[in-house]
């Protein structure tokens, strides 16, 4: 049993190969730059978002829309879904489905929606809504009990999984379990410019928590969930990111860009692993900002903790 398991997490690597775009050569990236010029709101379309079920037993499974499969629904199962310009075969994917899968006997399921993330942001942002109901569609159509759901969403992907949820406590009167919103996009969601919707909100799941990294920038600073986690202060540069430019590749770059917003799927992926945050507990962001939290207060916890006790506001200093 423990050899098969073993070759079942490698079979997860090698079924997939990993495309960064800080290994994008000079063509990848002038073709990703054309995608990104086009405006393509509602442009999405049933074969653009698609389902992979990846478990302890079998990788990599394409799942359909409509339902009718023999998925394990007494599990629980979490769904992850990337965020602009991305894509599942990412290696983060598959770090984070690889640390799942480690540590419990979980359905991990792929939403992929990457030729509709692949346009210039507003369109995308806009179709976010679009890709929610898809997701919701998936959701209803499988059956998976409400109880049994997390949704992990990145970026854009934090808001489709808002979306979701919304639809499916609609149709079924019933919650999704939880939401985990690593940075949520903030452009176009802190404002009515793009005439969305409301974004990601604390009532979209029994728990929602949010992990912020780079606030004001590419992502939200305010607090969103009922458990919001700000992370070496919430916002750029995070340890880690590169603050001067150096020898790079138009690709790394590109990607050194994005690289506090996207260090929150990194460290989710470690505190679903053995890393425990401790986390300066405090009512409020404003009282934060007025240094007048209780420093005596703190939280200790890895990603599969957290639950309806964890709320408020808490502060994150990964260097200690």
């Amino acid at each position: 049993m423990v050899v098969a398991w073993f070759l079942v997490l490698f079979s997860v690597q090698s079924v997939i190969s990993d495309e960064d775009v800080r290994d994008f050569n000079a063509s990848r990236l002038f073709r990703l730059f054309k995608d990104l010029a086009q405006y393509r709101p509602n442009d999405v379309n049933d074969h653009d978002v698609t389902f992979y079920l990846f478990t302890r037993q079998e990788s990599n499974v394409p799942m359909p829309l409509q339902g009718n499969t023999s998925i394990d629904l007494s599990k629980n199962t979490k769904l992850i879904i990337h965020g602009w310009i991305d894509n599942h075969n990412r290696s983060w994917y598959h770090h984070l489905t690889d640390a799942y899968l480690t540590h419990g006997d979980y359905n991990v399921i792929h939403v992929d929606w990457g030729r509709v993330s692949k346009s210039f942001y507003a369109s995308s942002a806009a179709n976010t809504q679009i890709v929610g109901r898809y997701v919701a569609t998936f959701l209803l159509n499988h059956q998976f009990p409400p109880k049994n759901v997390h949704l992990i969403g990145h970026s854009l992907g934090a808001h489709i999984a808002g979306y979701a949820a919304d639809i499916v406590e609609k149709n079924l009167t019933t919650k999704i379990r939880r939401i985990s919103a690593l940075d949520p996009a903030g452009p176009g969601f802190s404002s009515v410019v793009l005439g969305l919707e409301k974004p990601l909100v604390r009532e979209n799941a029994e728990v929602v928590d949010v992990y912020h990294t780079d606030g004001g920038f590419l992502g939200l600073f305010i607090p969103l969930g009922s458990f919001d986690v700000y992370i070496n202060g919430g916002v750029r540069i995070q340890p880690d990111c590169r603050s001067a430019l150096g020898n790079f590749t138009a690709g790394l770059l590109f990607e050194e860009l994005y690289c506090s917003h996207t260090r929150s799927y990194v460290y989710f992926t470690e505190i679903v692993n053995s890393t425990k945050f401790t986390c300066a507990k405090c009512g409020s962001l404003f009282q934060q900002m007025l240094d007048s939290c209780n420093l005596n207060k703190k939280y200790v916890f890895g990603a599969e903790d957290i639950d309806e006790t964890y709320t408020g506001v808490c502060f994150v200093d990964t260097s200690k």
